[in-house]
């Protein structure tokens, strides 16, 4: 959510991706100064189509660098190599083979996560604007549903491609190589890896900036938190693949409490997973936040000139 994800954090505004700002900030004077023509159902299908063609294409852009990062860290959680040597390895595949890639099970997961995530937010904002009506926390509810629903997916997914005893060169994964399912106690520690980093970011930010403002503004607080989240939820990240990596295993393993207590105090590099984790929320947070933005404020004027419909 990942993650992972997790592995798994929400992408939709340049600092917390919880709050809407960075996307509809820069639609406020499209929203202000739209006639009410634009409310009809044309009007409204176009507004769909921008944010989709908006969010597909801002997934397309910090998609890759995060599948670099979680097939490493899903590489080194299982014990089949380094995370850095596993990370330089599976970016030079890419880019002396970026069709192989992009064409990979690994990349189409991580693109889904980040498409349906900004997709839902850029459309909610879109329906929002078209017809007046406010969800407000509905919003941020439905998009952190999306996207902790498709992280936990992905996460269950590169489990079972990286997790197994396969070949370090078995690049981009391929979930016919296992039937294995992952374990319902798996799914629940990924929620609470999600959960306490969607903790972290709706509640962190606005206490540090009231109790240091002349240190800390909101802006940076935002920033920060689910980079300081990982220091809290890596390890139920990592907790969550090694309970896939167990049921995977043969019985001598996986059915003695001693064995999984010892898989989990070997972890390994756990502090690198840690920074990995760090790095790999930056895109989607900074660099998604801001095309993403741009892409749905300045969409409208080409969608006018192919459709005929403003969106003013």
């Amino acid at each position: 959510s990942s993650s992972s994800s997790s592995s798994s954090s929400i992408p939709f505004s340049r600092g917390n991706p919880l709050d809407m700002t960075g996307t509809s900030v820069a639609l406020e004077a499209t929203s202000a100064a739209m006639s009410p023509g634009c409310a009809g159902a044309a009007s409204l299908a176009v507004h769909l189509g921008v944010d989709a063609l908006s969010a597909c294409l801002t997934a397309l852009c910090v998609a890759p660098l995060i599948t670099v990062f979680d097939e490493a860290i899903a590489r080194s959680a299982s014990g089949r190599e380094g995370l850095w040597t596993a990370f330089g390895r599976r970016m030079r595949s890419a880019l002396s083979d970026p069709l192989s890639f992009f064409m990979s099970d690994a990349f189409r997961w991580m693109w889904i996560v980040y498409a349906s995530t900004y997709f839902i937010a850029n459309g909610l904002g879109g329906i929002e604007r078209v017809s007046g009506m406010k969800f407000g926390f509905l919003s941020t509810l439905a998009v952190t549903v999306v996207n902790m629903v498709c992280g936990i997916a992905k996460d269950s997914a590169y489990s079972k491609m990286f997790g197994g005893s396969d070949t370090p060169e078995d690049e981009g994964g391929d979930e016919s190589n296992t039937e294995t399912s992952t374990p319902m106690l798996a799914y629940a520690t990924w929620f609470a890896r999600d959960v306490t980093a969607f903790s972290f970011i709706l509640t962190l930010p606005p206490m540090a900036a009231s109790a240091f403002p002349r240190f800390i503004n909101l802006d940076l607080a935002r920033f920060a938190s689910p980079i300081l989240a990982q220091y809290v939820t890596t390890m139920l990240h990592l907790i969550g693949f090694n309970m896939c990596r167990h049921s995977a295993s043969d019985d001598s393993v996986s059915t003695t409490a001693a064995s999984r207590r010892e898989t989990w105090l070997r972890m390994p590099a756990y502090w690198s997973t840690v920074a990995a984790r760090q790095m790999r929320v930056i895109p989607p947070y900074s660099i998604g936040g801001v095309l993403n933005g741009k892409l749905v404020s300045s969409a409208p004027v080409l969608a006018e000139m192919i459709t005929g419909i403003s969106l003013y």
